[in-house]
């Protein structure tokens, strides 16, 4: 890349390159699905000229910054033309916070399971894997003996017994390990599985450390020295045989590694992310046995997050004392990494010239609560129906509820005493286990190369089509949908009051989906989940010949909607027809209708048609799609960009995964889910403003984060748009907003809100870009606006919005031509 900044501001600046660079040369760059390198020339007066006696500015060129370009193209060119019998791969897998609990994990990721899998596919297209793990168990097992190997010989401690170690974390770990360690992976590894312990840890001698670390630059290695000492002071290195003990195994041309820790004897969690804490020697030292010793082409860091792209350093355009480029060097990256999660793989893309193949988040399921929260909504359900027939016994009830849930802690979470009022502390704690049942948990771990079966692929789905995604039949919510056909009228099941009374409709469809007692908002809930969820499974084509979803048949649905239509065959969604509509004999909801018989659910049915014609297709061919992503990237061919965040809210543009994702299109910020949801954002503090004061505000600051509109796709730009009191423009086709257009006031139905942005640095690099499309309205405004055109950066004052307005009125009577599509932002 090329940079408008002088070489000194380079030098000086963390950052590396400015925003107006960071727009052009990176962000847009990533949409296309380049690999990000170094700034290789930067701007300087070349000669002065006489005539118009100006300096004229040319490019200066970097010799060491165009000599690590060089290489990296050469090295993905030679991976690419070497045979993949021969080619040498090495995968990392992380090890964050140091410690055997934490040994391969990913966010979101069965990590040990998923390079069991990435080992076995690399096996199949013809890599040599000889003696590689074939299970998740394997995986672990070996990594663990190399993890003990690594830091002392491994005669002066069993290796085996330390699979048997209790997985339970310490309480400092129970946020990341419960959620992200998969316990079937501390499983017995087999028979057999312990004889491959024995072999030496791999390891690098002081001699050829040392040749490196006099390679690097005299200031990166005096940060070395000052914090880490000499070599031989680092736990892997083993005064015996003068050389670092390494956690790696060698199977064939293929290595499996447990990265090192950015430090010792300091906190693994402060310390990951620390950025002016240089590597260890060992740290180092692993790298370079990976470059020098084993030759590797490639390097697969397996899953979100390891610490490499987390080194001391320059944030874009690295310079040769950057120490992700000292440890990694010119070598090609891949990534396999969270689709969710934007901001930092676009660390990796950015400071490690890393190639993302994305992956599926876990699949998501309903909360439903613990055995001892279902014990106490049991009692809670008795004591609702002991009130009104027996109020001794109901009173005895509610003592014990409140006791038992003051044992759980409740009392603090629900905001209540024992010595409160017992019926307003029930209420509370209704309305926290209502609340608590529906919240979206993850339901285990994705494995890469794997989409979800059965249950969990359904789950997955009700969970992808429980927000409205657009504007047509089929993008509405499926709960949403299903309230109306059943005839919830005015129930919107997505912003309920759980513990209030319900006083509606009860049709048989929801009355035969459960057993438990139907008295309040949140069992309503409940009961449409419920059946959202039967639906689904019955609407969406299984990948394997089961029928449904997991599994199930048609007796499983309320006898008021089964049917007996066969499943038509769903196009994936890269074939041709994948987004026509299913034939409408696929699915026959039915409801009973007095003085009707029965009519269809057209609402819902839109829904499910959707969910088996695009959105189940996507989530199926996302496992075979991140494998094939992963071999094509290590062919050293181009993995097809595509956009990120979390498809859970919208983002179904994300799916299908296996692709190289970008952090964000600028130009479709704020997309049109977004947009949904920030006018929904805007509006609700709007009226809680005039609840709370008896006005409308006026004035409202709103932080924007760069990583939260990346994974949003821009809630907080559409929620700052809809208080100013206008809507983006879409064009059709792109999704890019192309400009804005003033909400008439009386669909508005409040006055409009100034607002002043406090916007990250991130956020403002990123949409710079779209200030001009923000500001420019798509065509002349309505002469009955007494407000100013919107400017989402700055509050405007009484005297600019006259201006403004006076501005409109002129170019109303002049409307300008529409600027072609391919000049405009």
């Amino acid at each position: 890349m090329f940079s408008g900044s002088d070489r000194a501001a380079w030098e000086a600046s963390s950052r590396g390159l400015s925003a107006r660079d960071l727009a052009m040369a990176v962000a847009l760059p990533e949409i296309d699905g380049r690999v990000l390198t170094r700034a290789v020339a930067f701007k300087s007066a070349g000669r002065f000229d006489p005539a118009t006696e100006t300096d004229v500015l040319a490019l200066e060129p970097i010799p060491d910054r165009v000599a690590f370009v060089a290489d990296l193209a050469a090295n993905w060119s030679r991976l690419r033309s070497s045979p993949r019998t021969e080619r040498r791969v090495a995968l990392i897998l992380a090890n964050y916070p140091t410690g055997a609990a934490r040994l391969a994990n990913g966010v979101g990721l069965d990590t040990p399971e998923s390079t069991a899998v990435i080992l076995e596919a690399l096996r199949q297209a013809g890599y040599a894997a000889d003696g590689a793990p074939e299970t998740g168990a394997e995986v672990v097992a070996e990594m663990t003996a190399a993890l003990e190997s690594a830091i002392e010989p491994e005669n002066r401690r069993p290796l085996v017994p330390a699979l048997s170690r209790d997985p339970e974390p310490t309480p400092h770990e129970t946020e990341a390990t419960t959620d992200e360690f998969p316990s079937a992976a501390l499983a017995d590894p087999g028979p057999g599985s312990a004889l491959r312990f024995g072999r030496d840890a791999a390891s690098l001698s002081l001699s050829d450390y040392t040749r490196f670390l006099a390679s690097i630059p005299f200031v990166a290695r005096e940060k070395i020295a000052a914090r880490w000492g000499a070599p031989e002071s680092d736990p892997s290195f083993d005064a015996a045989s003068q050389s670092f003990r390494l956690a790696l195994r060698r199977y064939g041309n293929l290595v499996l590694g447990v990265q090192p820790g950015r430090g010792f004897d300091l906190d693994p969690k402060a310390a990951h992310h620390d950025p002016d804490l240089p590597p260890p020697h060992g740290h180092l030292a692993f790298y370079v046995w990976l470059r020098q010793n084993f030759g590797a082409q490639a390097v697969v860091h397996v899953g979100k997050h390891g610490n490499l792209e987390w080194l001391p350093g320059k944030a874009l355009a690295l310079s040769a004392e950057c120490f992700p480029e000292i440890a990694l060097g010119p070598l090609p990256h891949v990534y396999p990494f969270i689709v969710n999660d934007p901001g930092e793989g676009a660390a990796a893309k950015r400071r490690a010239s890393a190639v993302i193949v994305d992956h599926l988040t876990p699949p998501l399921a309903r909360a439903e609560g613990s055995a001892a929260l279902r014990e106490i909504e049991t009692l809670v359900d008795e004591y609702a129906e002991a009130e009104g027939l027996d109020p001794r016994r109901a009173k005895t009830l509610a003592k014990e509820i409140l006791v038992r849930a003051a044992d759980l802690g409740l009392d603090r979470d629900c905001g209540f005493s024992i010595a409160d009022d017992p019926d307003d502390a029930l209420t509370k704690l209704d309305a926290f286990l209502c609340e608590v049942k529906e919240l979206q948990v993850r339901n285990g771990l994705h494995v890469f190369g794997r989409s979800p079966l059965g249950t969990t692929r359904a789950e997955l789905l009700v969970a992808l089509v429980r927000s409205p995604r657009g504007s047509r039949p089929g993008d509405a919510s499926l709960t949403r949908a299903l309230a109306a056909d059943l005839g919830l009228d005015g129930f919107d099941p997505l912003a309920p009051e759980f513990a209030a009374a319900w006083e509606g409709a009860r049709s048989d469809a929801l009355a035969e989906v459960s057993d438990a007692p139907w008295r309040t908002v949140g069992d309503t809930v409940e009961r449409l989940e419920m059946l959202a969820l039967l639906l689904v499974e019955e609407a969406s084509l299984s990948p394997s010949s089961s029928p449904g979803l997991s599994g199930g048949s048609k007796e499983r649905l309320p006898r008021a909607i089964g049917s007996s239509a066969p499943a038509p065959e769903v196009n994936a969604p890269d074939e041709p027809g994948h987004d026509e509509p299913l034939s409408e004999t696929h699915l026959t909801l039915l409801s009973p209708v007095p003085g009707k018989g029965v009519e269809p659910f057209p609402r819902a049915a839109a829904v499910l048609r959707e969910v088996a014609s695009v959105v189940a297709p996507r989530v199926d061919a996302s496992g075979a799609a991140e494998i094939a992503g992963l071999i094509t990237a290590l062919d050293g061919r181009f993995v097809a960009p595509g956009p990120s965040g979390a498809p859970t809210r919208a983002r179904l543009d994300a799916l299908p995964t296996g692709r190289n994702f970008f952090a964000l299109d600028p130009r479709s910020a704020p997309t049109e889910a977004a947009w949904r949801l920030g006018r929904l954002a805007a509006d609700t503090v709007c009226r809680r403003h005039f609840q709370d004061h008896g006005e409308w505000p006026r004035r409202l600051a709103i932080s924007a984060w760069g990583t939260a509109n990346m994974r949003t796709g821009g809630d907080d730009v559409a929620q700052a748009l809809a208080l100013l009191g206008v809507e983006p423009q879409w064009e059709p086709g792109s999704s890019r907003v192309v400009g804005l257009a003033p909400i008439a006031l009386s669909e508005l139905k409040r006055p409009r809100v100034d607002v002043l942005f406090r916007i990250s640095v991130s956020s403002a690099t990123l949409f710079r870009s779209r200030s001009t499309c923000w500001t420019k309205p798509t065509g002349s405004w309505p002469r009955s606006m007494k407000t100013t055109r919107p400017t989402p950066f700055a509050r405007a004052s009484s005297q600019k919005r006259k201006r403004a307005a006076t501005r409109a009125r002129s170019s109303a009577r002049r409307p300008a031509p529409m600027e072609p599509a391919s000049r405009r932002c």
